[in-house]
């Protein structure tokens, strides 16, 4: 699964159990606002009814943050890794550079030495 489908997935389960939550809610509040008193036991079941669905959403929120912590390890790993591909890559450019650096260093002073020996040599 790649992470737009994963952060998707994310999304739809995170509105599920939002919607499942505001439910709850509407369930408690409907049955408070009608012209008959609730029972006490009715009051009692439908707020386990609520606390599970809290529950379960908070269940289904904490394994959701725990994958979502998972894939950005994982992205982290590798952006860890192309780094260190780059800095020796660098490395190997900067030495490759230097050293033809040196060679032109020496090809320049070689000339110098052939013009002057040229110029000694015509005059």
């Amino acid at each position: 699964m790649n992470g737009e489908e994963n952060e998707q997935e994310w999304k739809q389960e995170a509105a599920a159990a939002e919607a499942e939550h505001k439910e709850g809610h509407e369930d408690l509040k409907d049955e408070s606002t009608g012209d008959e008193q609730l029972s006490n036991s009715r009051m009692a079941h439908l707020l386990a009814v609520y606390q599970n669905k809290v529950q379960d959403s908070k269940r289904v929120i904490a394994r959701l943050k725990r994958q979502k912590d998972s894939q950005l390890q994982a992205v982290i790993s590798q952006l860890l890794l192309l780094e260190a591909q780059l800095r020796k890559e660098q490395k190997g450019i900067v030495s490759e550079l230097a050293q033809r650096d040196h060679v032109i260093l020496a090809q320049r002073q070689e000339i110098d030495r052939l013009r002057r020996d040229n110029r000694r040599l015509t005059s």
